[in-house]
């Protein structure tokens, strides 16, 4: 009895209804894509509740939008369930309506779609030299030369840490799409330590977040504060006023304070540049004699320990004359570099006001206009600001996903029932005993291939062109035996690029990604998959004013193509030099269908032992699968 149900509703079969369900996972007749499982396009019958199901899909009238939805499809034979979590597609509607549906690996793709690796993270941390040195959360900071502009970065064991980039762990991604995906991971390649080691590096490294335009401002006349009033004793006579730019009212912004000084107050860590104008109006306010005067208006940004980090001095000369109180006005406006403004510091707004050959009998005022202070946020990422994996990893997370799987040639079974994917290593079918299939093997008919799949001669694992990279860095090749292939192919195309090693500090090889310059302007150099390993070196981190000594550090190690080959693809490589495909016709229970492990070898007597590579439309009644010979 076969039962199949539309989003939980157990619908209508009839004598049309045949559904054949084709089960694969890694077709190795080509090595670049993992498969899963499908059904042929199948007719329900137009019932009242196959019609109500599927949204009223035979009336052009229905506004239903079932009919453009992926459905949840269960079908279950004779009591053994043999597709759960299936998506089914309305293909068609005439005198039946037709489904198809997809199930296993398929499900695990479609649950990842387009989503980007740094989605999967919504919280920031602060790139510090704690964070730098730290290895126990889901970012670390691997020995790598990220400069593009010299060559002699970890020549010794003073590392700077403000050009050390964060890489992320793989287990930690894969623990994040569990999350996002609902399946979960398993296998021998999960729990190996291979996999704990590997790590992501960075596609980008400029934010992508809305930026902000924070500002005080005041229109009006705000106050002045004089904060000294000292005579100088230099000659000609000099004198000296500072004058705060203060204002009386509240502002709503609350990073902005007014009250005894113009201050910014970041209230989170922000990369930015700081602005400050508005107009200073001087003035004499007592009797005197005319003289030439030299006054001079000095106004500067102070950071949070009150040294300078932008100063701008404005000149003016005149004859001042006698009860004549009006000097010359200053618009005043500069703005900071771009920088790193800390969260909760001050960073204050001083103008100083100094005159020479003014009449001794003569007092200097001065009164602000006008004032604008204003912080704007760009896009640079900057030691010491927070940083957002959203920023930095905008790779898809099917590509990574897709290029872990290839660079360690891993057989991938999702399972719909239990949401449980298994990626495991090909090599180990070595290592599994086979199950005899002699007695289900319907007729000794066969049909022998020697043929297979999208090979040549010399087939090829290539790493993703960059300009930044030699060209065929890292690539590598396999031969199979059979002159009747074409002389070469690409056979797995990676989706970055190879990394470069060079010999640094103490003989330790690190990898060279020419990313970053001294102003930490971003090269584009592409993401890529590593190995990092803690190893036994004494390094001496710095941010220019601290010092941090460990004895071990994270190293990163690029593992090239003809060590990929060598040490995973083995296996695949003896299966298909001078392969045998058999396709055979047994005689297959949907428990059989139900307990199939595709890593476990099928033995025939008189035939051998052999891959199943795949179960051809699974009926219920005679099966014929494709085998390659082991």
């Amino acid at each position: 009895m076969n039962e199949l149900y539309i989003n939980g509703s157990l619908c209508d079969l009839s004598d049309f209804s045949i559904i054949g369900v084709t089960k694969q996972s890694n077709d190795i007749a080509e090595l670049q894509n993992r498969q899963g499982d499908f059904t042929n396009t199948f007719k329900l019958p137009l019932t009242q509740r196959n019609i109500l199901l599927c949204g009223i899909p035979n009336d052009v009238q229905s506004n239903s939008s079932i009919p453009y939805q992926v459905l949840n499809i269960t079908y279950i034979q004779n009591g053994v369930t043999i597709v759960t979590n299936g998506r089914g597609v309305i293909e068609d509607v005439n005198e039946f309506i037709e489904l198809s549906v997809t199930a296993g690996n398929i499900s695990l793709s479609d649950a990842i779609g387009d989503i980007t690796v740094g989605d999967l993270f919504d919280s920031t941390f602060t790139w510090n030299l704690t964070n730098v040195i730290d290895t126990s959360d889901y970012w670390i900071f691997p020995l790598i030369d990220w400069r593009t502009d010299i060559d002699t970065y970890f020549d010794t064991a003073d590392t700077d840490a403000r050009f050390m980039l964060p890489c992320l762990k793989m287990p930690e991604f894969f623990q994040r799409l569990e999350t996002y995906t609902g399946f979960q991971f398993d296998g021998t390649f999960i729990n190996s330590s291979d996999f704990n080691q590997m790590v992501i590096s960075p596609s980008d490294f400029v934010r992508t977040a809305t930026l902000e335009v924070n500002s005080g401002r005041f229109l009006g006349f705000p106050r002045y504060r004089v904060v000294w009033d000292i005579p100088n004793s230099a000659q000609p006579p000099m004198f000296g006023v500072r004058y705060l730019p203060i204002a009386t009212n509240t502002f709503t912004n609350a990073e902005f304070s007014f009250s005894t000084n113009s201050k910014f107050i970041p209230a989170t860590n922000q990369v930015g540049i700081l602005k400050f104008s508005g107009l200073l109006n001087t003035f004499r306010s007592c009797d005197g004699s005319d003289a030439d005067v030299e006054l001079y208006v000095q106004t500067f940004i102070t950071n949070h320990t009150d040294s300078i980090i932008l100063s701008f001095q404005q000149t003016s000369i005149f004859t001042t004359q006698m009860n004549v109180g009006i000097f010359p006005n200053f618009n005043v406006g500069f703005e900071t570099d771009e920088m790193t403004f800390v969260a909760g510091k001050e960073y204050r707004v001083w103008s100083y006001v100094y005159f020479t050959n003014i009449p001794l009998d003569s007092t200097l005022l001065a009164q602000w206009e006008s004032i604008k202070f204003e912080f704007q946020q760009t896009k640079s990422i900057l030691f010491g600001s927070e940083i957002s994996f959203k920023d930095l990893f905008r790779m898809k997370a099917k590509d990574v996903f897709k290029d872990a799987l290839n660079l360690r040639c891993l057989m991938l079974q999702t399972d719909n029932y239990s949401n449980i994917t298994r990626l495991d290593y090909f090599n180990d079918i070595k290592d599994k005993t086979p199950i005899d299939w002699t007695s289900k093997l319907d007729v000794s008919a066969k049909n022998i291939s020697f043929i297979f799949g999208k090979y040549a001669r010399r087939n090829w694992l290539r790493f993703k062109n960059n300009t930044n990279v030699q060209d065929q860095i890292g690539d590598a090749y396999f031969d199979v035996s059979n002159d009747n292939l074409e002389a070469d192919k690409d056979v797995i195309k990676l989706s970055h690029p190879a990394t470069e090693q060079r010999s640094k500090f103490n003989g330790v090889n690190i990898p060279k990604i020419k990313a970053i310059d001294s102003d930490l302007q971003w090269n584009k150099p592409d993401y890529r998959i590593l190995n990092v390993a803690l190893q036994p070196i004494e390094v001496d981190y710095t941010e220019g004013t601290t010092t941090t000594t460990v004895t071990e550090c994270p190293v990163a190690n690029f593992i090239g193509g003809d060590l990929i080959i060598q040490n995973y693809y083995d296996s695949i490589q003896a299966i298909l030099d001078k392969s045998k495909v058999v396709n055979l016709p047994f005689r297959l229970s949907a428990v059989d269908i139900e307990n199939i492990d595709y890593l476990t070898p099928i033995y025939v007597e008189c035939f051998g032992t052999f891959y199943l590579n795949k179960i051809n439309a699974f009926k219920g009644d005679v099966t014929f699968c494709e085998l390659v010979r082991l």
